[in-house]
């Protein structure tokens, strides 16, 4: 048998519960009445497939504005360089092209291993 307070207790809890689901109700109806306002009063018509896909060109297009910059700023070791024009008996612009692709490639990559890379990289090419 219940008593007095726990029956209270249930009803309130239930009367809160259907209170927080007509107020989740009423802020949607809110949000899409707004939504319609905006459309009509700025001309707004957003396509979400169609915002998503411009962010991604936008960030692309600053990746490889980033990777262009960082091209530039990246000055391989003249060691790894004359270890891959011995090796592979390469010109220097090759060779510095190969240690260059492999720092940028490999940020955390170890000398001997980045000379590695750039040997295993003109080899397969």
């Amino acid at each position: 048998m219940k008593t007095m307070a726990a029956e209270n207790t249930e009803d309130n809890d239930a009367t809160a519960k259907a209170a927080r689901g007509e107020q989740a109700k009423q802020a949607k109806q809110l949000d899409t009445l707004t939504d319609h306002v905006q459309e009509k009063e700025y001309g707004l018509n957003i396509n979400a497939s169609k915002a998503a896909a411009q962010i991604v060109n936008t960030l692309n297009s600053q990746t490889a504005d980033s990777k262009k910059t960082n091209d530039n700023n990246v000055l391989p070791s003249m060691e790894d360089v004359q270890v891959v024009m011995d090796e592979l008996e390469v010109t220097q612009d090759v060779a510095v092209g190969a240690v260059k692709k492999m720092m940028l490639e490999n940020s955390n990559i170890l000398q001997e291993e980045l000379q590695v890379a750039a040997l295993r990289y003109l080899v397969t090419r």
